[in-house]
C-alpha cells in the first residue's frame, strides 16, 4: 500500500496510512458500511470476506458463503446458475462479468445486478474475485413507473374525450400500484355529487351500490376537502354491508384530482390482500391524479374554446350580421358566408375586391373618408351607414360598425360588422313622412294643442296654442311655460281632476269639458278642452277649441230668446188695450143702433174706436219695420236735399198727434245731406215721440241743428227722468224698455228706438244718447255732411 524509498523518486503511496493494519481496517470499515454488498472468493469459491452483517448465503452445490449481508438472501438455483457461471467467466477472462437475477424475499420479488471483478498478483493470472451486488428492486420499480407515468402522458396528449381515457388512467394506477381494483369519480356539477364514470375489477353487483354519491353524504364530503384518505375496513372496523363484505376489500385508497384549488373527482384503488397502503402507493397515486387533474382540466379549457369556437363560427354563419375584415385601403380580406343569404354575393365573389366597388356613387365619398379618419385612430370604432349592391343589383342600406385592428397581429386590417337594415331606414322614412304629415296637420289645425308633462308645463305647443295664449316662447325657471298658470283660477281644480283622470285611466282620448283659459294679456277666453293620455309616456296632450263666437251666439240666443218672451209681453198688451177699446165701443155701438139711438149721438164713441186703430195700425207698422230691417231691406232711398224741411215736418207731425210744445233752433245757412227723406222724417218722429212721452207735462221738447266737421248733427232733448249709463246702450236694442216687463206702464213694444238706430246707420251715421245737464235726456244723430264738399 506504499510507494518505494521515501526520499526517492519510487512510485507514491494511494492511502498514507501509517501501517497496513491500518489501511486493512479502513478498508473493512468501508466494507461493512457500503450500499452494495461486497464480497471476496477464491477459485475455489469460498468468500474469503465480505460486507454486510454476519449470516450466511448458500451458492449452488451446497457450498457455503459466511457473513452474506440480508441484502443478498439465499439464492434459489435459478438463481445461483447464472451467480456461479458469471463468476467462473471472471476467473477465466481475468475481465470484467456483469449478471442480472431475481430472487423472492420475504413473499416478495426483488431483483439483483451483480460486478465479478477479477484481481491477480500479475496480469495473467486472476487469485481472486470481488463480486459487488446492488438490489434493483427500487431502480426497476422507478423505471416501472416512469415508463407507466410515460405512457399515460402519452395516452393524455392524444385523447380528445374522457370516458377512454379514465378507463387508461385507472388501468395504469392499478398496474402501477399493484392493487386489486379502483374506480375513478368526477364532480357532475352544479349540485357536486360524485359520479363513477370509470372502474376496474369490481363486481356488478358492488358498482351498482356506488354509482353515485351526493353532495351531502360523508364520502362525497371527504373528497371535497381534497385530501388524501385510506380506509382500512378490518383493522378500522368500519361496518360493512353485506355488498361490501362480499367484494372482500380489506384497504381502500382515496386521493382527490384537484386542479387550481378545485376538486375535479377522484382516484379509488383498493386490495383484497394488503391491510395497509403503502405510502408509496400512495405518492403514485397522487402523483397520477394530479396529472388526470390537469389534462381534465385542460380538456375542459379546450373543449370550452371548441364549443365558444362552434359558437362563434355558428353566430358567424347564420347571424343576419355580415363580418368582414378588410386592409387600410378597403381590400376585402375576410367576409363571412352570411353575405351569402343576406347579400346573396358568394364569399369567392367579395373577397379580394375593393369594398368600395360594392357601395352607392352617393356614399362612396363618405365611407373613404370615415375608413382614412379612423387609420390614426387604432383600437377606435366608427359608425357609417351606407347603400351596398346585393347580387340582384339592388340597393340595401347598411350600417357598419368599423374597428382599428390593424396593428392586431391576427388581424392586421379593419374589421367591419355591418346589419341590413334596409327595412328599418323604410319603416323610418315612413316614420319621418308620417311624423311630418301630423305635424302638419298639428300646426295647421284651427284646434290650439299643447303637450304637457306631469308638472303641466309646456313641452309643446302648436301655432294656435301660442297665439291663443299668447305665449312668445319659454317663460319658466325650468324653460317651460306652465299650462296651469294659463286656465283661470276659478278652474284650477277641475282641470287638475281632469288631467289625473286620463292619467289614471289611460285614456287615449277624453270628452270636451268646457275650460276657461286666460291669455297673457288677461283676456279670458272661452273653450272647450280635451285631455288625453299618451301611451308609454308621461306626456299628455291638451287640446282647446276657441268658443267665443259661440258663446256669444249662445248669449245672443238667449238675449232674442228673453227679447222675444219681453215682446210677446208686451205685445199682448199693447195689442189688447186696442182691441179691448175697438171691440168695447163696437159692442155699444151696436147695442145703441139696436135700440134705435140716432147717428148723431153715436159719434162720441167713435173717436176711441179711430184713436185705437191707429194705434194698432202703428205696432203693426213698427213689426213690418223691424222685420225689413232683419232682412236687410230697409234701404234708403237717399238724395240730396235740405235737411231743415224734414226736420220740420216731423215736429209739426209730432204737434199735430200732441199739441206739445217742441221747439227747433237751427242755423240760418243751408245744410245740405243725402238722405231717404222719409226715413229722417220717421227717426226724429220716433225721437221726439219718446222725448214726449218721458217728458213731464209742460215741458218742452227742443230740438237742435247744428254743423261741425263735415258732420251734421241733431239733438232731440227733453227733461224726462233720464237714462242710467248702464242702460244708455241697451235702449237702442230690439224689445228692450228701461222698465221691466212686468212693469210695463207706457205704451209701445220698446222697437221705435231700435228702428230709429238702424235708419241712422242704414245712412252711413250714428246715434247715442247721454244726460242732459239739468236734467233729462239728448238723443244724438250725427250724420255726413254735404257742404263744402
Amino acid at each position: 500500500m506504499t510507494g518505494g524509498d521515501e526520499g526517492g523518486s519510487g512510485n507514491q503511496a494511494f492511502f498514507p496510512f501509517p501501517s497496513r493494519e491500518c489501511a486493512l481496517k479502513a478498508l473493512g470499515l468501508l466494507l461493512e458500511n457500503a450500499s452494495d454488498h461486497i464480497s471476496c472468493f477464491d477459485r475455489q469459491g469460498r468468500r474469503l470476506f465480505g460486507s454486510g452483517t454476519s449470516g450466511e448465503a448458500r451458492v449452488g452445490g451446497g457450498q457455503t458463503i459466511s457473513g452474506a449481508s440480508p441484502a443478498v438472501p439465499p439464492l434459489p438455483h435459478e438463481a445461483s446458475v447464472p451467480f456461479l457461471e458469471a463468476m467462473a467467466e471472471a476467473f477465466a477472462s481475468g475481465s470484467l462479468v456483469t449478471t442480472e437475477y431475481s430472487v423472492m424475499h420475504k413473499g416478495e420479488k426483488r431483483e439483483f445486478r451483480t460486478l465479478f471483478l477479477p484481481v491477480g498478483e500479475g496480469d495473467d493470472r486472476t487469485e481472486f474475485v470481488l463480486a459487488i451486488s446492488r438490489d434493483m428492486t427500487p431502480l426497476r420499480e422507478s423505471e416501472r413507473m416512469i415508463a407507466i407515468q410515460r405512457d399515460l402522458a402519452i395516452r393524455m396528449s392524444e385523447a380528445s374525450e374522457v370516458r377512454g381515457l379514465l378507463e387508461d388512467v385507472l388501468k395504469a394506477v392499478l398496474e402501477a400500484t399493484r392493487l386489486d381494483c379502483g374506480g375513478i369519480y368526477l364532480v357532475e356539477w352544479p349540485g357536486g355529487d360524485l359520479v363513477l364514470r370509470a372502474h376496474r375489477g369490481l363486481s356488478s353487483g358492488f358498482v351498482c351500490s356506488v354509482l353515485r354519491y351526493a353532495r351531502n353524504t360523508p364520502q362525497a364530503a371527504l373528497v371535497h376537502e381534497g385530501r388524501t384518505s385510506v380506509r382500512n375496513y378490518r383493522r378500522a372496523g368500519y361496518p360493512l354491508n353485506e355488498v361490501v363484505r362480499r367484494e372482500g376489500l380489506r384497504a381502500l385508497a382515496v386521493v382527490p384530482m384537484v386542479h387550481n384549488g378545485k376538486v375535479l373527482g377522484c382516484i379509488n384503488a383498493a386490495s383484497r390482500k394488503l391491510d395497509d397502503i403503502s405510502p408509496t402507493v400512495l405518492a403514485v397515486m397522487e402523483t397520477i391524479a394530479g396529472q388526470v387533474a390537469g389534462f381534465l382540466a385542460r380538456l375542459s379549457i379546450a373543449e370550452e374554446l371548441r364549443r365558444s369556437e362552434r359558437r362563434m363560427r355558428s353566430l358567424l354563419e347564420n347571424s343576419s350580421d355580415v363580418i368582414a375584415v378588410t386592409t387600410k385601403e378597403g381590400v376585402i380580406k375576410y367576409v363571412s358566408s352570411s353575405i351569402e343569404r343576406v347579400m346573396g354575393h358568394r364569399v369567392e365573389e367579395v373577397v379580394g375586391r375593393s369594398v368600395l366597388d360594392f357601395i352607392h356613387p352617393d356614399d362612396r365619398e363618405s365611407c373613404a373618408a370615415g375608413l382614412a379618419e379612423l387609420m390614426d385612430r387604432p383600437e377606435e370604432t366608427i359608425r357609417q351607414v351606407f347603400r351596398f349592391r346585393d347580387a340582384a343589383g339592388a340597393w340595401r342600406w347598411l350600417e357598419g360598425l368599423v374597428r382599428n385592428l390593424v396593428a392586431d397581429k391576427v388581424i392586421e386590417g379593419y374589421v367591419v360588422n355591418t346589419r341590413d337594415i334596409t327595412e328599418m331606414e323604410r319603416a323610418r322614412e315612413l316614420l319621418q313622412a308620417s311624423e311630418e304629415r301630423y305635424r302638419s296637420v298639428f300646426q295647421s289645425t284651427g284646434t290650439a294643442m299643447a303637450l304637457i308633462d306631469k308638472d303641466t308645463g309646456i313641452c309643446f305647443a302648436n301655432g294656435q296654442m301660442m297665439r291663443m295664449l299668447g305665449l312668445g316662447g319659454a317663460e319658466g325657471p325650468d324653460g317651460k311655460t306652465l299650462f296651469l298658470d294659463c286656465v283661470s283660477p276659478e278652474e284650477r281644480e277641475l282641470f287638475m281632476s281632469q288631467l289625473k283622470t286620463a292619467a289614471g285611466e289611460g285614456h287615449l282620448h277624453l270628452g270636451h269639458f268646457p275650460l276657461e283659459v286666460v291669455d297673457r294679456a288677461g283676456r279670458r277666453i272661452p273653450t272647450l278642452a280635451t285631455v288625453a293620455g299618451l301611451p308609454r309616456s308621461e306626456q299628455m296632450v291638451v287640446s282647446l277649441i276657441d268658443i267665443t263666437v259661440e258663446k256669444l251666439y249662445e248669449q245672443t240666443l238667449k238675449k232674442h230668446a228673453s227679447d222675444l218672451r219681453d215682446f210677446l209681453s208686451i205685445a199682448s198688451h199693447e195689442l189688447r188695450h186696442p182691441i179691448a177699446l175697438i171691440r168695447g165701443y163696437a159692442s155699444i155701438l151696436r147695442e145703441m143702433l139696436e135700440e134705435g139711438v140716432k147717428a148723431a149721438d153715436l159719434s162720441e164713441h167713435l173717436p176711441p174706436i179711430i184713436e185705437s186703430s191707429e194705434r194698432l195700425s202703428r205696432l203693426a207698422e213698427e213689426l213690418l219695420e223691424v222685420s225689413r230691417i232683419e232682412q236687410r231691406r230697409l234701404l234708403p232711398d237717399a238724395r240730396v236735399q235740405p235737411l231743415v224741411p224734414l226736420i220740420a215736418r216731423a215736429v209739426e207731425e209730432i204737434k199735430a198727434r200732441t199739441d206739445w210744445s217742441v221747439r227747433l233752433r237751427a242755423a240760418d245757412r243751408e245744410m245740405l245731406v243725402k238722405v231717404d227723406g222719409d226715413g229722417i222724417t220717421r227717426l226724429l218722429v220716433i225721437l221726439l215721440e219718446n222725448a214726449v212721452d218721458f217728458s213731464p207735462s209742460g215741458s218742452p221738447v227742443e230740438v237742435d241743428l247744428k254743423e261741425a266737421g263735415g258732420k251734421v248733427i241733431i239733438k232731440v232733448m227733453d227733461r224726462g227722468p233720464g237714462i242710467s249709463e248702464e242702460h244708455r246702450e241697451r235702449v237702442f236694442e230690439r224689445f228692450y224698455q228701461v222698465e221691466e216687463v212686468r212693469h210695463h206702464s207706457r205704451p209701445g213694444l220698446g222697437l221705435g228706438l231700435y228702428i230709429a238706430k238702424s235708419i241712422v246707420e242704414g245712412h252711413g251715421g250714428r246715434i247715442w244718447c247721454g244726460p242732459r245737464e239739468g236734467g233729462g235726456t239728448v238723443f244724438n244723430v250725427e250724420l255726413p255732411s254735404l257742404n263744402g264738399s
